[in-house]
């Protein structure tokens, strides 16, 4: 099975982290306009704030910045005076809006209050990687080997998994005692493995 190029999956990511605020919007929108007989005028941006903060957290900065681009835009566009159009009549929506901007920019740049992202004894966890940074070198805890050079690692990663005995042998330690028998007599097969489980 052949994997696809590292250029490919970037993009992949950056399809998916992007998806996030057109959904999220599109869904706070849409709940709004359901409960619009009932509130009518008032709160046009309040079920924004939901999607904004989902994006952030979960896209990063772009996603939650586009998520506060399309919350204004949807919001002045379908819920405020004059409607389905983007001209805002009454400068109380304007302040009420540039606010609301401000406010979404702000959760966006930084989504959890901190811009110290380093976790527990110096781990920074890439969200685009999806591994440890160990403020030297990347760690994947999947497979619990350190990735000396990060391009190789992503590239191989498959190879690694199958190929690294400790990970099989932490696993093997927590299975049934029936697959650890069989897990034995495979193992005892392997040169220098022999007595590892």
């Amino acid at each position: 099975m052949e994997h696809p190029p590292a250029s490919a999956r970037g993009n992949q990511r950056i399809l998916v982290r992007y998806s996030i605020p057109f959904v999220t919007v599109a869904v706070a929108a849409l709940f709004r306009l359901g409960l619009d007989p009932f509130l009518s005028w008032k709160a046009p941006l309040v079920f924004f704030i939901l999607a904004i903060l989902i994006s952030a957290r979960w896209g990063g900065t772009g996603p939650g910045l586009t998520a506060t681009v399309f919350s204004v835009l949807a919001g002045a566009y379908l819920f405020m005076e004059p409607r389905f159009s983007l001209r805002v009549a009454d400068p109380a929506n304007l302040i009420n809006l540039a606010f609301f901007a401000f406010a979404g920019a702000v959760v966006s740049i930084d989504p959890l209050g901190t811009k110290d992202k380093f976790k527990f004894a110096g781990e920074a966890l890439d969200p685009q990687t999806g591994l440890y940074y160990l403020r030297a070198r990347y760690y994947d805890p999947a497979v619990g080997r350190y990735a000396a050079n990060l391009e190789a690692f992503l590239t191989d990663k498959r190879d690694l998994i199958e190929n690294n005995t400790d990970a099989l042998v932490r696993e093997l330690r927590q299975a049934a005692p029936g697959a650890k028998q069989r897990a034995i007599q495979i193992f005892d097969r392997l040169p220098g493995v022999t007595g590892a489980v």
